[in-house]
């Protein structure tokens, strides 16, 4: 994955832009990324939440990861 890029992200819910919402948002992330990292209870699928963030590195988007799976775990 290249940095920066950008990532729909539902920070309410610590949900993450389904694969199909992602590229409509705008989203720069690639394609595979959203299913290689979140389950599907991860995933929002209505745009209505969703708002593009930009992820500087690795570390960044390692913490997004992270965030969404602990808030699956409660």
């Amino acid at each position: 994955m290249e940095f920066p890029c950008t990532i729909a992200y539902n920070m309410e819910d610590k949900k993450v832009g389904c694969v199909l919402l992602q590229p409509i948002l705008g989203s720069s992330i690639e394609s595979g990324v959203v299913p290689a990292n979140f389950d599907t209870e991860s995933w929002d699928l209505s745009p209505t939440k969703l708002k593009l963030y930009v992820l500087n590195s690795q570390e960044e988007f390692d913490k997004v990861v992270a965030i969404t799976k602990n808030a699956r775990k409660k």
